[in-house]
């Protein structure tokens, strides 16, 4: 594995820090690639039960690394020697890979909550968009300065935070705090700081006591243990615990 990513697990919570600082964790194809391996690894890992994604340093991810070059020494996002048929090309490519990208992040059997301690710019600000929770500290930057010059925003910021809100920040590519996101619905939850403390808290949601539990009831009485452990308190009266049918049934047991 690259030292341009950690890779922990501990607790049941699986942690990826993109390590890079000295670049703002930008991203090049390779440490993509990796970073998607390392996804499908933790997928795969059965004591892993919900993955954090996070960046070291001042910045949770800057986007992807500009400096990158073809063989000719070009950049690859630079029109300058493309035709436009060419260019265009390569951005209906590039976003198409993006997409199928994410949608591999929503095809992970455990749910992947972004770490944003920093700047989330570009294509960091759509891996935070893509996950399926995000917690920002007070000192998170969000932005897509990208739309100013040559790329777009996502359909995902429009579905996730609505029509005006994408617009805004969308069309401009200006800055905005970790509030506005909150308030626009980008983010769950703003911290002072993302201690392991705080997210080791909201991680172990997926995987408490009550989750023993009904495992315990299906393998005492099958599927129908687990159903009524999982169900029974949610069932409408007359059915449900405080109906005189239920205290009838607890008392029986």
């Amino acid at each position: 594995m690259s030292q341009e990513i950690l890779y922990s697990v501990e607790e049941s919570i699986a942690t990826i820090t993109l390590n890079r600082p000295e670049r703002m964790n930008a991203l090049t194809h390779e440490l993509e690639a990796e970073l998607h391996r390392i996804f499908d690894r933790a997928d795969a890992d059965r004591a892993v039960r919900v993955i954090i994604l996070t960046g070291a340093g001042r910045a949770f991810c800057a986007g992807y690394d500009q400096s990158t070059t073809d063989k000719s020494g070009a950049r690859h996002s630079d029109p300058k020697g493309k035709s436009r048929a060419d260019f265009i090309e390569f951005w209906r490519r590039t976003d198409a890979e993006r997409v199928a990208l994410w949608t591999h992040m929503w095809r992970l059997g455990k749910p992947v909550i972004a770490a944003v301690n920093g700047w989330a710019m570009g294509g960091g600000f759509w891996y935070q968009l893509a996950a399926d929770i995000t917690i920002a500290s007070e000192q998170a930057v969000f932005a897509q300065p990208e739309v100013r010059h040559i790329s777009n925003t996502t359909f995902l910021f429009g579905a996730l935070c609505g029509w005006k809100a994408a617009n805004r920040w969308g069309l401009t590519g200006d800055h905005f705090d970790a509030q506005e996101a909150l308030r626009i619905g980008m983010v769950n939850e703003v911290v002072g700081l993302l201690l392991e403390g705080a997210l080791g808290a909201l991680a172990h949601s997926s995987h408490n006591e009550s989750r023993e539990k009904l495992f315990e009831a299906q393998r005492q009485h099958g599927l129908k243990g687990y159903l009524d452990m999982r169900d029974g308190p949610f069932q409408p009266e007359p059915m449900g615990p405080r109906s005189a049918k239920g205290r009838q049934k607890k008392a029986a047991q």
